[in-house]
């Protein structure tokens, strides 16, 4: 049995509830979580703060839902609990998607299509 995939196969699922009137509690979850690109100087100096999930393979479904690694979950639900969010935590089965992300293998590129598709629509709006 491969290690690897044995915990690709046991990854979890976390979902967060975080209060919606405490905007403050909110925002120090994504920064904590997500990362953040601020500046300094008046915009002169813009830099990104890196979030726990720079560090962690994942894959983010909808919002407040992420799979992870086995190994990755406790450490995020950690977080998550540490900063006041309700946190559940589920065994999931995985997609071959699911597995290259978490594998850090990068998605197959979009149609062609869809990418022209948007160009042309947003070079009509600057017209």
């Amino acid at each position: 049995m491969d290690p690897v995939n044995d915990a690709i196969k046991a990854a979890m699922i976390i979902s967060n509830t975080i209060i919606v009137h405490c905007r403050d509690r909110a925002s120090e979850v994504v920064k904590r979580l997500r990362g953040q690109v601020t500046s300094s100087h008046g915009g002169k100096y813009v830099y990104r703060r890196k979030g726990l999930l720079d560090e962690v393979p994942h894959r983010r479904l909808i919002r407040g839902v992420v799979i992870l690694r086995t190994e990755d979950a406790g450490r995020v639900a950690r977080l998550l609990e540490e900063l006041g969010a309700e946190v559940h935590t589920r065994r999931v089965e995985l997609t071959r998607e699911d597995r290259d992300h978490l594998r850090g293998r990068p998605p197959p590129a979009p149609s062609p299509g869809c990418g022209a598709f948007r160009a042309n629509r947003a070079g009509r709006g600057s017209a």
